[in-house]
C-alpha cells in the first residue's frame, strides 16, 4: 500500500476490510483527532479515553462512511461529539459544579455547628422552596429522597435528561442564593 494514499482512499480501503489501511489512516489522523480533544477536555488521561472511544465510533460507522467525503471534516465531528459526551456525563458536571462554587466562596471555611449548623439547614430549606416546582421536585427526590435519575425521571414521568437538566438548574439557583445565605453569615 502506497504512502500516497489519501484519506479517502485509505478509509475507502478500511470500509471494505483492509486492516492495514487503518493502522495507516489511524497514524494520519490521530494527532488532529487529540488536538480537537485537548480543546474540550482538560486532563491527558481524559483526552487518552476519548481517542480510544473516537477509534471505536470511527470503526462501528466505517460503513456509513460516504465515498468522496472528505474524511477528516467526518472524523473530528465525531471526536467533538465524544468530548461532548464526556462534558455531559454527570458526574463531571458534579465536580466541575462543585468546582465552580467553591472556586466562587471567598474567605475561609467557617465551623458550621450548633446553632450556625441548624441556620444552614434552616436556610438550605428555605431556598429549595424557593425553587420553580420542577426542579424542587427532582432535587427533593434526588438528594434528599435518594433516588436515582432514573428513578425520580420514572416517577415524574419525564426522561432522564430532562430530569437531569432540571436537577443541574435547580443546583444552580440553590447555590447561587446559599452563596448569599453564606456571605451575610460571615460578615
Amino acid at each position: 500500500m502506497g504512502s500516497d494514499l489519501s484519506l479517502e482512499a485509505l478509509m475507502l480501503r478500511y470500509a471494505e476490510g483492509d486492516r492495514r489501511a487503518f493502522d495507516r489512516l489511524h497514524g494520519r489522523i490521530e494527532s488532529r483527532i487529540r488536538a480537537t480533544l485537548r480543546r474540550w477536555l482538560r486532563s491527558e488521561a481524559e483526552v487518552d479515553d476519548a481517542v480510544q472511544v473516537t477509534l471505536l465510533k470511527i470503526h462501528k460507522a466505517r460503513h456509513r462512511y460516504r465515498p468522496g467525503a472528505p474524511v477528516l471534516p467526518w472524523v473530528l465531528t465525531i471526536a467533538r461529539h465524544v468530548a461532548v459526551d464526556e462534558l455531559r456525563r454527570p458526574a463531571r458536571r458534579e465536580r466541575e459544579l462543585d468546582a465552580e462554587t467553591l472556586e466562587r466562596i471567598p474567605g475561609p471555611e467557617p465551623d458550621w455547628t450548633g446553632s450556625d449548623q441548624q441556620a444552614v439547614i434552616e436556610a438550605v430549606r428555605e431556598a429549595i422552596e424557593e425553587l420553580p416546582a420542577s426542579s424542587r421536585e427532582v432535587i427533593r427526590r434526588h438528594k434528599l429522597g435518594g433516588q436515582s435519575m432514573a428513578e425520580v425521571a420514572e416517577a415524574l414521568g419525564i426522561k432522564e435528561g430532562a430530569a437531569r437538566v432540571r436537577a443541574h438548574r435547580g443546583y444552580k439557583a440553590l447555590a447561587s442564593r446559599l452563596l448569599g445565605f453564606r456571605q451575610t453569615r460571615l460578615d
